[in-house]
């Protein structure tokens, strides 16, 4: 999606910056499997959040997991980038399980407690 919107490579900031501008887009959070998030904002800021170390099983319901979480945290009053930091948590969390999986309350609690 986002190759599809911008038009070019993750690693070209000075565009995405401009595109940002262009869209008047706030935030962009792109998830990088593996590699963790990339977020920029409006306002020039580029930060890269590394992924969780986790053996990875099925990625199946890990993008919903990731923007669940961003909404869950933004809508507690929370920072972007810790709302990034605890979905990524979250996201790694769920890959590492078998199949498609949630997470169960305990483990919500914990990285609620860690993140936010």
């Amino acid at each position: 999606e986002f190759k599809n919107l911008f038009r070019c490579s993750l690693n070209d900031h000075e565009v995405i910056f401009k595109k940002l501008n262009e869209f008047e887009i706030e935030h962009l959070a792109v998830t990088c499997s593996d590699d963790g998030v990339k977020y920029f904002n409006r306002g020039g800021h580029f930060k890269k959040i590394d992924a969780e170390a986790s053996e990875l099983y099925d990625v199946t319901g890990a993008g919903d997991t990731f923007a669940a979480s961003v909404a869950f945290a933004l809508s507690n009053q929370n920072e972007m980038e810790q709302a990034l930091g605890f979905a990524n948590a979250c996201s790694g969390l769920v890959v590492g399980k078998m199949g498609t999986s949630t997470l169960s309350q305990l483990e919500f609690k914990r990285l609620k407690e860690i993140w936010l």
